[in-house]
């Protein structure tokens, strides 16, 4: 088995899932209990979403 490597958008550091993610528009970041996170717009606000859902 060989590792893949795929592209990824740009990594923030650690965020609080629903938290704000302004000006963070197109980055990912990992919540405090690992799960991974994406910057989302939503209803006229970024927040940070489970990026598996």
């Amino acid at each position: 088995y060989e590792p893949r490597w795929f592209r990824s958008p740009p990594m923030v550091g650690i965020r609080d899932e629903n938290s704000l993610c302004i000006n963070e528009q197109n980055s990912v970041a990992q919540a405090p209990d690992g799960l991974f996170l994406s910057c989302v717009p939503m209803n006229g606000e970024t927040r940070w979403l489970r990026g598996d859902a």
